[in-house]
């Protein structure tokens, strides 16, 4: 049997009008994009990452999959506040939406602080607060003060959160922020409970205080001083993406 090849049935012209035109806009160069990844590694974005890594691990991770376990220890079945009779399961419900309570109307607060006198000075501020508050609960941190350290320490977190998401003013440094906030609150249980039942609210606090303090020195040292939470134009060069969109799809 005599066949003929499909190619032989069309010609190459036939062919060529029917691929698209691809704009160059869409073009994918693997060197070109690796460079770029190569040299978004920066002093500061890598600060940014591990202050992310920590605040990922602090509240969402470390503290949240441990306050159960924690109200627990300090209180027993029932934790009892004047002659009301709370359940645990309760108490951690109250606290943990105490985080959230606090991420709304907090963040907003030190958003708007940011913006008046500079992210490096509230992030600052904010991460030595909670320090100081991590202290105060290793000394201090039995009974009701502990809900109260708990409590303080939700307050102060979304100051941290806010000042490390505005600093993230380009495309690769939001996309790190998000990866390396995600990876800090997958790893911060592991280290809660790997501590074990005997004084793991020291060990957390103490943990806690000590990379608090890391980014702090981090925030101090490599956020701009001047910077007052507005997007400068080569922040916004570096927004523009390759596929043609301005900027202005991310704002």
């Amino acid at each position: 049997m005599r066949g003929t090849s499909i190619a032989g049935l069309v010609s190459s012209s036939d062919m060529s009008e029917d691929i698209p035109n691809i704009p160059e806009q869409f073009s994918f160069s693997f060197k070109a994009e690796f460079q770029k990844f190569k040299d978004s590694f920066t002093v500061r974005f890598i600060s940014l990452g591990i202050c992310a890594i920590i605040m990922g691990a602090g509240g969402n991770g470390i503290i949240q999959s441990t306050l159960g376990k924690l109200i627990k220890d300090q209180f027993g079945d029932n934790v009892q506040i004047f002659s009301v009779s709370i359940g645990i399961a309760t108490m951690t419900g109250i606290m943990t939406s105490l985080q959230w309570f606090t991420e709304i109307f907090g963040a907003t607060a030190y958003g708007w602080l940011s913006d008046k006198y500079g992210r490096r000075n509230v992030g600052t501020a904010a991460f030595l607060c909670s320090t100081l508050v991590l202290i105060i609960g290793i000394f201090f941190g039995n009974g009701a003060v502990f809900l109260l350290i708990v409590a303080m320490y939700y307050a102060i977190s979304p100051g941290c959160n806010v000042v490390i998401l505005a600093e993230a003013n380009s495309r690769r440094d939001l996309l790190g922020f998000w990866m390396f906030r995600d990876f800090g609150a997958g790893i911060g249980p592991l280290f809660g409970w790997v501590v074990g039942n005997n004084d793991m609210q020291l060990y957390i606090f103490i943990g806690l205080a000590v990379v608090y303090t890391i980014a702090a020195t981090l925030i101090f040292l490599t956020f701009d001083k001047e910077n007052n939470g507005n997007v400068n134009n080569n922040d916004i060069d570096t927004l523009e993406m390759s596929d043609g969109f301005s900027s202005d799809v991310l704002m």
